[in-house]
């Protein structure tokens, strides 16, 4: 007679499969974001580097351009640091599937509990194989969760990112056309 409970394992694996492609597809995806803040924090510098000093005292625009260049600053530092908890942050966490040599030694004690007994020693296998899938697909799917959380605020930093640089870029817009009309 057939465990009912040994009927679902492969909905099991299949969840504890699919937890760990998303954990493949999490470590990949930081690629872009990496791009887009490098490519922001590139452009903002030497936007505001590339201003030489016209006078001794600063323009209204340079006053208004600083808050927002310190939170540029600032929003990269929250990037990053998000970015890390979803590369880094809960990698260790993940809870594997055994290996075969831990899985014929749970055989083995088995075996042992119940002699010779060949349907209690298959289905409790089966139940203990099932175990270890619910517990690592459960596991892993709430690192997953934990690690997607942090990757949506890495999108949503970005987003501030590009509307605080649409800024900056045109406070020094501003400043150059004044320059030119002054000059």
């Amino acid at each position: 007679m057939d465990n009912p409970k040994t009927k679902h394992i492969g909905f099991y694996k299949e969840l504890y499969d699919f937890e760990m492609k998303r954990r493949e597809e999490l470590d990949k995806i930081l690629s872009f974001p990496i791009s887009i803040i490098t490519a922001l924090a590139a452009g903002v510098f030497s936007l505001v580097n590339a201003q030489k000093p016209i006078y001794d005292n600063m323009f209204l625009t340079d006053y208004i351009l600083l808050p927002f260049i310190i939170l540029f600053v600032i929003l990269i530092g929250f990037c990053i640091y998000n970015m890390y908890k979803v590369y880094f942050g809960y990698k260790g966490e993940y809870q594997l599937f055994p290996f075969p040599q831990k899985l014929d030694v749970l055989y083995n004690d088995i075996i042992e509990a119940y002699n010779s007994d060949t349907d209690k020693i298959h289905k409790r296998f089966e139940t203990s194989v099932m175990k270890y899938y619910i517990e690592a697909a459960d596991t892993n799917a709430n690192i997953n969760h934990l690690r997607t959380d942090y990757y949506k605020k890495v999108r949503q930093l970005i987003g501030l990112l590009l509307l605080n640089s649409s800024v900056i870029f045109i406070l020094q817009l501003i400043k150059l056309l004044s320059y030119e009309v002054l000059f």
